[in-house]
């Protein structure tokens, strides 16, 4: 900790030695631009010193003390298009600084209409942005659709709200949890939390341990969304991945209501911005969605109902405080088909949300606070799980929580059960951040200084079952109470600086730029179990001229284990003592051991080492080219492996040993059993045992816009590939035939099993602007030009094997180098070794490659009236769904089989 304090204190030295320059107060006056008036409620933004200011009812911002000198103004206002302005505060003249601007209503009767996403030119991380105008055109039924805009993102199914969806950052694993737990979701300013979700047992829906259900998100009351697939600034923590933020609509807006309709997906939305008085707003929104899998049926069906209010109170110039209430409803919902002979066979999860924050943004004239605010909010949700089972059971009814043994009956042949679990996370965010900005000379430092509290938890009670006799799993599963375990405290501290030098004298360029910063994390702080972590991230880049800029970043990024890593459930070992039955009668008898809970203290948190370099090329003919190379390597992610063995002994009976007692019931003498053994049971704990490192290339290309036609072109993609295993030990129970194999397991290293994919994918979207028909028409051709998979399964060569020892404790005996080399000659526990030797598939180290796939989709959206928007769309256009054999199989498969659908959207606004 004194570590932390120390480069803390020598980055405010360095920026408090600055000095800084001449400074002006800047007024500016936001009209609109065809009826010149007034705007209330627009945002001006003065970079790069990162002050700002909401206009008034009279359309006027005030920002005193800006710096003199080259700025740029970035106004926004929801419904208009965000214009940027160039300016230069001159040192001498009159008291205040005035700038006029005006804003566009947006609307595709615009020839420079915005309906794809973008690069940003920060000079942080690779970020690309997706604006209200595109999310629109895009037609996103969740921000799951949206995901598709980012290069080398490939379109493999339809818009669907009965699966969940997950944000996934450069990985080509489909089921790195890893990866999608450690994407952090933002929204206006508060992270989304996972940490103290639980499995919903028996259920359809589950957060734990992985990120949040993107279908749970609608999009028509975002204004934008930035997503960070880089390096991201370090005021965004608790994340190993990619970072999405997302930013409500704020401002004065039409009442706008809207439709859409896909194959098994059914949304309407509803939202309108109020003007109260001349310093409030309040913004209501409000959204609806129905899903099916199968529009003829009702085996699989989502459905999602969203409120929200957001108040924006303008106190005066450069005070504004906004309060945000969200409530969600979500019902998931899959049963049995109605042709299935099987009935009455469901399972569900109803899941009410709400949250309540505050946000406070603040200027100020004092050096060291020109931007300061807070951030509160609280977030509670209450999630029900139920389904119902036909289960066969024929064997024996074992439940107990407590050591012992116990006299038990056999389930029923079938027997439906019921059952589920009740969970209740809560989930605490305080924030409090400083930024300012200090000059020296040419070099110009905005420095970001904050400070978090989060507060982690569950008050469920957790699992059920609605009748114990009749187990809702087989296996005999027993939980924690969810409410019993700790709750989650981080404590965060950060300080970054976002930089600017002109390295030339009297010239913009060559430029240095970057963004270098610090975050401290200490989890559970109070107890035993505390854990800390320290991310550096840095982001630099030189321009060399306003054409051409390098870029180049490192930076480490660290998720906090979650409530269940770090507090996981018991370990029950049940044993089947005797189970005879004769003459009508049942005997069973089990013995149950409950194992000591494992030791976390090696639980770590989970680290992603990062790097990219790109170049950006901006022509005299408008284009914009961007390259990024980058490498993620995550050494210590978050699974499970054996901690250790432990012996269970127990007593055995036989059928044999069984007799009828004087009342006529089947019993055992408890002094003679047939035998004693030794049962070698593996703890799997919560761990840092896996492994995932991708590299790759990623372009996006604006190609411009051809004015004579009004037609513009952008193409991006990405070369990835993805190496991802486990890296705890592979037990097995050994080939060939021995006695009692409960006692014996054999390891194999964890790099035995590997898996390698591979895929390049490009996508080239035109956009047709018809400003003469407020209309706006694109396609979107995407190619996967090769897609490639290898997955090592080569158990060769065992470390050793685990087995009880003279004493009944289990222990590791390792293979010696003499002894693999002559397996033919070697016997253990009665297993030959060379049996455990070359088990390997047949596609062990064979790449499974597929040839090129071909899509397009198609969307147009026209302003219908001045109140009325019409949009509709096709994917898979050409209804391509070729048949096609991958490099190791002889059958063919049709692909692209889920992409053909088309839908279409009304909105009415006035």
């Amino acid at each position: 900790m004194k570590r932390i304090l120390l480069i803390l204190n020598a980055m405010l030295l360095t920026c408090l030695a600055a000095a800084g320059p001449g400074t002006r107060a800047l007024r500016v006056f936001v009209a609109d631009s065809s009826d010149k008036q007034p705007l209330q409620g627009a945002v001006v933004m003065v970079q790069p010193y990162q002050l700002w200011a909401m206009t008034d009812s009279k359309g006027q911002a005030s920002i005193n003390n800006v710096p003199t000198g080259k700025c740029s103004l970035e106004i926004s206002l929801l419904g208009y298009v965000t214009k940027t302005v160039e300016a230069t505060i001159q040192p001498e003249g009159t008291q205040t600084f005035d700038i006029k601007v005006k804003l566009s209503v947006q609307s595709y009767s615009l020839q420079d209409v915005v309906v794809t996403s973008k690069r940003t030119e920060s000079p942080g991380s690779t970020t690309t942005r997706i604006e209200a105008q595109a999310i629109a055109h895009l037609q996103a039924t969740s921000l799951s659709d949206v995901l598709q805009l980012l290069p080398g993102e490939v379109v493999s199914s339809n818009p669907s709200l009965t699966a969940a969806s997950r944000f996934q950052s450069r990985t080509l694993d489909p089921g790195d949890g890893n990866n999608s737990f450690g994407s952090a979701v933002v929204m206006d300013g508060v992270p989304l939390s996972t940490n103290a979700e639980r499995s919903n047992r028996g259920g359809t829906l589950s957060n734990a341990g992985s990120g949040i259900d993107l279908r749970s998100i609608g999009t028509d009351n975002i204004e934008s969304l930035d997503i960070v697939r880089g390096i991201p600034s370090v005021e965004y923590g608790d994340l190993s991945s990619g970072t999405m933020i997302v930013k409500s609509k704020t401002g004065v807006s039409d009442l706008r209501g809207g439709v859409r309709i896909y194959p098994g997906i059914t949304q309407a939305n509803l939202s309108k911005g109020l003007k109260l008085g001349a310093k409030q707003i309040l913004n209501l929104s409000s959204d609806f969605a129905d899903g099916k899998s199968d529009p003829r049926y009702h085996t699989d069906t989502y459905r999602r109902i969203a409120f929200s209010a957001a108040h924006t109170w303008n106190i005066k110039p450069g005070r504004v405080v906004t309060t945000r209430l969200r409530y969600g409803y979500v019902h998931d919902w899959s049963g049995a088909d109605p042709d299935d002979p099987v009935q009455d066979v469901w399972a569900q999860t109803a899941e009410h949300s709400i949250s309540l924050s505050n946000a406070g943004r603040f200027t100020g004239s004092s050096l060291l606070a020109r931007n300061f605010g807070y951030d509160i909010s609280l977030s509670l949700k209450e999630s029900r799980s139920d389904s119902r089972k036909l289960l066969t059971g024929n064997t024996a009814l074992v439940n107990s929580t407590e050591e012992g043994t116990f006299v038990t009956e056999m389930l029923p042949l079938q027997y439906y059960a019921e059952g589920g679990s009740l969970s209740r996370p809560l989930n605490l965010f305080l924030k409090a951040f400083d930024k300012f900005t200090l000059q020296t000379g040419r070099l110009s430092s905005n420095f970001n200084l904050g400070a978090e509290y989060r507060i982690d938890g569950n008050t469920g009670p957790g699992y059920r079952n609605c009748d114990p006799s009749l187990p809702l799993t087989m296996g005999g599963e027993r939980y924690r109470r969810y409410d019993e375990l700790p709750f989650l405290h981080q404590a965060v501290g950060y300080i970054e600086d976002s930089f600017r030098l002109p390295l030339s004298k009297g010239s913009d360029y060559p430029l240095l730029s970057g963004q270098i910063g610090l975050r401290a994390t200490l989890l559970q702080p109070h107890r035993e179990e505390r854990m800390a972590s320290l991310s550096p991230r840095a982001n630099l880049s030189v321009s060399l001229s306003k054409a051409l800029r390098l870029r180049a970043g490192y930076g480490v990024t660290d998720k906090m284990p979650s409530q269940t890593m770090l507090y996981p459930e018991y370990c029950y070992v049940d044993v089947m003592n005797v189970s005879a039955s004769s003459k009508g009668q049942y005997l069973g008898m089990y013995t149950t051991r409950i194992l000591p809970l494992p030791e976390v203290s090696r639980l770590k948190p989970m680290r992603t080492r990062k790097a990219e370099a790109g170049v950006e090329v901006k022509t005299p003919l408008g284009q914009n080219l961007s390259v990024t190379a980058y490498w993620e390597k995550t050494s210590e992610g978050f699974g499970s492996s054996v901690d250790s063995f432990h012996s269970v002994i127990y007593p055995y009976w036989q059928a044999g040993d069984t007799f009828t007692d004087p009342e006529g019931r089947l019993s055992i003498d408890p002094s003679t059993p047939s035998r004693t053994d030794t049962l070698a049971k593996a703890y799997s704990v919560p761990d840092n045992s896996n492994y995932h490192s991708t590299w790759g290339v990623e372009f996006d290309f604006d190609l411009g816009r051809i004015a004579a036609t009004g037609t513009s072109f952008f193409l991006n993609g990405a070369y990835l590939q993805t190496s991802y295993h486990s890296t705890g030990p592979i037990l097995i129970v050994p080939r060939g035939k021995a006695e009692n194999p409960e006692r014996t397991f054999i390891s194999y290293p964890a790099e035995s099993r590997d898996n390698l994919r591979s895929r390049f994918s490009s996508t080239l979207r035109i956009v047709q602007a018809l400003p003469e028909l407020s209309m706006v028409i694109s396609a979107a051709i995407q190619a996967s030009f090769y897609d490639s998979s290898l997955y090592s399964n080569s158990l060769l060569q065992p470390e050793g094997y685990w087995a009880p020892d003279s004493s009944g404790e289990i222990v590791f005996t390792p293979f010696t180098g003499e002894q693999l080399a002559n397996p033919d000659e070697v016997y253990f526990r009665g297993y030959a070794l060379k049996d455990q030797m070359n088990q390997k598939s047949a596609y062990t180290g064979v790449a499974e490659e597929w040839p090129t796939l071909w899509s397009m989709s198609l969307r147009a959206s026209k302003n219908l009236t001045k109140y009325l928007d019409l949009s509709f769309n096709v994917n898979n256009f050409f209804f391509y769904q070729p048949w096609q054999k991958s490099s190791v199989s002889s059958q063919e498969v049709e692909r692209n089989s889920n992409l053909f659908a088309f839908g279409f959207e009304l909105s009415v606004h006035f």
